[in-house]
């Protein structure tokens, strides 16, 4: 999200909140070695469980054409302004209710908005995923390396249980391309739990 603002001196600034996979990379160009810290301890705080937002900023010229400005050049060589990580505590008896589903045989897909790393922990604190099991990351390389074992039938569908973490960009390949689908569709039936992260709405 995006909100342009004027001061009292009439100075023009962009302020920019969102997922640090989009942040950051528009704020590559002006990073200082504190702000590289900074997007070290998104990570950890994300691996913890925790949900994780990026803010940065820029000053605009004042002299832009707001009929016509593009968003790539009011959201690009931005500042990086911090960071948040907050808790957000699961409704109760969650983890109950995907026990049962998991006793009845049934197969718990959970999509979420956030990154890879918090998806993972949530996944883990609500029974969805567990310790016990395998967890596979299908990521683009794993689809390629698929292309090529499947042809010798020396597939991962040979171990006893897995669980799926598939980022949203891959599931969304997964449902519009035929090939993609038929190298992911034998993972997708087997796991016992499927987190699919960064997912949009649309």
């Amino acid at each position: 999200m995006t909100m342009i603002v004027r001061d009292m001196n009439g100075k023009t600034y962009a302020f920019v909140k969102g997922a640090d996979t989009s942040v950051i990379p528009r704020c590559e160009s002006n990073l200082s070695d504190k702000d590289r810290e900074t997007v070290d301890h998104v990570g950890m705080l994300a691996g913890k469980g925790l949900r994780t937002l990026c803010f940065a900023m820029k000053e605009m010229r004042g002299d832009e054409d707001w009929d016509t400005i593009k968003v790539e050049d009011v959201e690009s060589d931005l500042t990086l302004l911090g960071c948040t990580a907050v808790e957000d505590l699961l409704q109760n008896e969650v983890d109950k209710c995907i026990s049962d589903f998991k006793k009845a045989n049934c197969n718990v897909w959970m999509l979420t908005g956030d990154k890879g790393e918090t998806a993972q922990q949530i996944g883990l604190s609500t029974g969805l995923l567990s310790k016990d099991v395998k967890a596979i990351w299908l990521t683009e390389e794993l689809l390629k390396k698929r292309a090529v074992t499947m042809k010798t039938g020396q597939t991962i569908e040979d171990q006893e249980e897995i669980e799926l973490l598939i980022d949203g960009t891959i599931m969304a390949r997964i449902i519009s391309s035929d090939n993609t689908r038929d190298l992911a569709l034998p993972l997708l039936l087997k796991a016992k739990g499927v987190v699919i992260y960064r997912a949009s709405p649309a």
